[in-house]
């Protein structure tokens, strides 16, 4: 056993991914040194995910994995999961410590304390309903592009969602935390910062003088940032004068992924959305106009309980409307605790496999599509380079469309411009200009 290594295990979203670093980062602060995965280490802390059932099973054996590969670890779980769930993690044998979402920075205080001898056996997941934003930062990424952590909590409560039970309401950072870390990030050699939340959009709705716009303008005037990304985005946010406002960031990506999870309004009734296909139409409309360059991309839910193959069939037309760069697509997961979770399917499993093979095939046609019309051949990008994949770099473009070119120097974290020279179906190629 290496006493003084801890292995961190990350489990689901971007927020997630933040904290975990910052974990990293606080203990190898006070001289330990945290790896992803790994063997043999002291302590293991395993971050978790309750986004659907199948989180929750790839977390329980994520716990398992990291046990069996860490002989006598000190094992600690946090996250998602283990606010939802606490008894089901005691119950798996080798589990120390459990710590739920109001307090994440706990699981280095009982890192060291386990690090320094003392093993504490304890559940530690008190309520969430009045907590505060807990602040934590990162100062380096393995990542081309830094994450920023801005806000935590949900309120929408869709009928199909665990999440405002696992991450409580909304906390937002103050304006001046963000942009302390996000300069000390571009000061690091970071062009590229992705802002990230549980609900993006409900930034600032805690506070009394900032809102999402506010930050995004605050952001824009740091110098040596080239770009600012935002993570999943509330399309009901999306109201015109927060277009606007973001229309005349010249920092701000031109690409969106909308949090939209069907096209049907009947289903989005029935999810309890915040607007129906008629709102996506339009609001996708008046961002283009505001934005020539825009592109998006999609969550999109398939097999919700009261989706007939009428309601599919609208959200499958819509989407083939909206031509979208991509779409992340899910099928419905039942959670217990949720008023969706109490009502019967009237789609069977095959139905719901086929539709999911239905819009995983227009995404193809989609992403070919943008690339006709937003790539042609000879047009030219620039592109911040990330890594090297069988021999060619890859990167993206500002508004997320990926490109790979041939290059013997090496590209990780510059900005290039390219030029078209070909396309797959995945990603386009090109040439340094």
């Amino acid at each position: 056993m290496n006493e003084k290594q801890i292995s961190l295990y990350t489990l689901g979203c971007k927020v997630n991914q933040y904290e975990s670093e910052a974990f990293a980062e606080a203990l190898e602060a006070h001289g330990y040194t945290a790896v992803q995965g790994g063997r043999n280490s002291a302590v293991c802390i395993i971050n978790t995910c309750t986004v659907t059932a199948e989180s929750d099973r790839k977390c329980r054996q994520t716990i398992r994995h990291a046990i069996a590969d860490n002989p006598g670890a000190y094992i600690i779980v946090t996250g998602c999961f283990a606010q939802i769930s606490p008894e089901e993690i005691r119950a798996i044998e080798g589990v120390d410590c459990i710590i739920g979402n109001r307090s994440k920075m706990q699981v280095v205080e009982m890192a060291k304390t386990a690090l320094e001898g003392t093993r504490v056996r304890t559940t530690t997941v008190p309520s969430l309903s009045d907590a505060t934003y807990e602040e934590m930062q990162v100062k380096r990424s393995e990542r081309t592009r830094a994450y920023i952590k801005i806000q935590d909590g949900c309120e929408n409560n869709c009928s199909y969602c665990i999440i405002p039970k696992a991450r409580g309401p909304i906390r937002s950072r103050k304006v001046e935390d963000v942009m302390k870390e996000a300069i000390a990030l571009v000061a690091s050699g970071y062009k590229e910062i992705v802002l990230t939340g549980i609900e993006v959009a409900a930034y600032g709705r805690d506070l009394q003088d900032a809102d999402l716009v506010t930050l995004l303008t605050a952001l824009n005037g740091i110098e040596g940032l080239e770009r600012i990304r935002l993570s999943s985005i509330e399309l009901s946010f999306l109201r015109p004068h927060v277009i606007e406002g973001i229309a005349k960031l010249q920092k701000v990506c031109h690409h969106f992924h909308l949090s939209l999870q069907s096209g049907c309004s009947r289903t989005l009734a029935a999810m309890k959305r915040k607007y129906n296909a008629d709102m996506i139409k339009a609001t996708v409309k008046a961002m283009r106009e505001a934005m020539p360059d825009v592109l998006f991309s999609a969550d999109i839910i398939v097999g919700f309980p009261t989706e007939t193959s009428d309601d599919f069939a609208e959200t499958y037309a819509l989407l083939s409307e909206l031509s979208l760069l991509h779409m992340h697509v899910f099928s419905y997961s039942r959670r217990p605790g949720t008023p969706a979770a109490e009502l019967k399917s009237v789609a069977s499993g095959e139905e719901i496999k086929a539709r999911s093979k239905a819009l995983l095939q227009l995404d193809e046609e989609s992403r070919q599509s943008v690339y006709c019309r937003m790539a042609p051949m000879g047009s030219r990008h620039k592109v911040l380079f990330e890594a090297k994949e069988n021999g060619m770099w890859q990167g993206h473009t500002e508004s997320f469309m990926e490109i790979a070119v041939t290059a013997d120097n090496d590209l990780h974290s510059e900005i290039r411009e390219v030029e078209i020279i070909g396309f797959t179906d995945k990603k386009l190629l090109g040439k340094l200009v």
